[in-house]
């Protein structure tokens, strides 16, 4: 494949390195553990046993192959992407369940709605219902609210769980409407209604939220996944024990962290920390900031933080490439930053990782002067304590600045043309980047051999990036 000559190129290369400091650098994840000293975690994952709250073979299944839009979870608690809005921010206070589940051999989806089953036992709290006509204005739909017997274990108050956009209500939801509240007794396992659409909603799916008393944030929204015990269907939902953590840049003041973790396990818990600070960006404190500021990237002091909810139906690149055009240009993933570099400081870093996860970007702020980037270390922490602990190394010539045994560049040193080839066929982001770090050209290729036409290329030292789902390498090319 030929270099092809971006048209900006030599504006890019005298520009010179915009927030100068810049580095690349490599993340090494050192292991996974239990931390039950966090505060408020559930220490006891098996306490409640609540039932699911849809049935679904695939809780119970040795054999997990399903589609990406049959994987039971739709939406996660916390930020995550929203293509219908213009600023495509949203933080979402619950889970959201798929409507293609398969149940006892039954398929249903849109058309063949699958019942929505009470997780515990206790009392209906609240019922919303009427015409579909006035239910159509609300961001709730038709719902139930039960308020159970169990008391929260780390919280206040009783666990209370709320079921969105029903189509229908069951029997004792039914008899509810007509009494007064907490009247109504219910069981775990009755059926709560069925899972629809009413409601601000274009999408057939239940919307599961809890709600419970935080010592810290009072009554409020608590993680769903406090409900649940990740290990009785690790298909679905498992507890954190597999991140990817990347440095993406750095400056005098700041750092960018992108991290990825698979779609049927959680974080709450993001701790950034060194030798001179520590910073923790917590979604329930998120979430608790109210409707006002809870959406922004910004909403915690010292962070922003931008999501890419990639975890239904479409794979992170996939639904990467199909939302870039549109992706506002504050997202580091977007390639509308690269048309402002004055204001944006460096250009996109895509979204590689061809598998069906979460990925956010943290841009940590407020670092103290002299902060040491080579000691980072990141803590990744579900409700449950379930910790995967990264370490960063920053890349030294004998690491990272050298060819990799599954990646060939050669020759180099160069003057008109130099050759790329790997030994796998996954799909990479192949990225020539100045000493500032200003991408000079870039693609996304699964082939397993490129070259590069350097004949225009000023003479100097450069970086051949290569990033793929499972990996993140440096080359470093010489143009003579």
């Amino acid at each position: 494949m030929n270099f092809i000559k971006d048209t900006a190129t030599p504006w890019l290369l005298s520009l010179g390195c915009l927030w100068s400091g810049a580095a690349f650098a490599q993340v090494m994840t050192t292991n996974a553990y239990r931390d039950t000293s966090i505060a408020y975690i559930e220490q006891d994952p098996s306490k409640y046993n609540f039932a699911y709250p849809i049935c679904a073979d695939i809780l119970t299944t040795t054999t997990y192959s399903p589609s990406n839009d049959g994987l039971y979870f739709k939406a996660s608690y916390g930020h995550r992407y929203l293509s219908s809005r213009s600023t495509k921010t949203d933080n979402h206070g619950g889970f959201d369940y798929w409507s293609t589940i398969t149940c006892d051999s039954v398929n249903y989806n849109s058309a063949n709605k699958i019942a929505i089953l009470c997780m515990c036992d206790g009392y209906i709290s609240e019922v919303l219902n009427g015409p579909d006509s006035v239910l159509e204005q609300t961001s709730k739909g038709r719902s139930v609210q039960v308020t159970c017997d169990s008391l929260p274990q780390a919280l206040g108050g009783n666990i209370v769980i709320n079921y969105r956009h029903l189509s229908s209500l069951g029997s004792l939801a039914s008899l509810a409407d007509t009494m007064p509240a907490n009247t109504v007794l219910i069981h775990k396992g009755d059926t709560i209604g069925i899972m629809g659409e009413s409601g601000y909603t274009a999408n057939v799916h239940l919307h599961l939220s809890a709600k419970a008393i935080h010592p810290l944030y009072g009554n409020t929204y608590i993680h769903t996944a406090r409900l649940f015990d990740p290990t009785l269907y690790p298909n679905v939902l498992a507890p954190l024990h597999e991140a990817k953590i990347e440095l993406l840049q750095n400056w005098s003041d700041r750092a960018l962290f992108r991290i990825i973790w698979p779609y049927n396990q959680t974080i709450n818990r993001f701790e950034f920390s060194n030798a001179a600070f520590s910073a923790v960006f917590d979604k329930e404190a998120a979430y608790d900031k109210g409707a006002s500021i809870r959406d922004e990237h910004d909403c915690i002091a010292g962070f922003k933080v931008f999501a890419y909810q990639f975890n239904g139906k479409q794979t992170a690149l996939t639904r990467y490439n199909s939302e870039k055009v549109n992706m506002p240009a504050v997202y580091p993933a977007s390639p509308q930053r690269d048309t402002n570099l004055s204001l944006y400081h460096y250009v996109h870093i895509p979204i590689v990782y061809d598998s069906v996860a979460f990925v956010y970007d943290f841009l940590v702020e407020n670092l103290p002067t002299g902060y040491d980037k080579d000691s980072f270390v990141v803590r990744l922490s579900d409700v449950w304590g379930n910790t995967v602990e990264g370490r960063l190394v920053a890349l030294t010539t004998a690491t990272a600045l050298s060819n990799s045994s599954k990646i060939l560049l050669y020759p180099n040193p160069a003057s008109e043309r130099t050759n790329l080839e790997f030994k796998d066929t996954m799909t990479k982001s192949v990225r020539i980047l100045n000493l500032c770090g200003k991408e000079i050209y870039g693609t996304t290729t699964n082939a397993t051999y490129m070259f590069f036409d350097l004949i225009e290329l000023p003479t100097g030292i450069y970086f051949v990036q290569v990033v793929s789902e499972r990996k993140n390498e440096l080359l470093k090319l010489i143009k003579r």
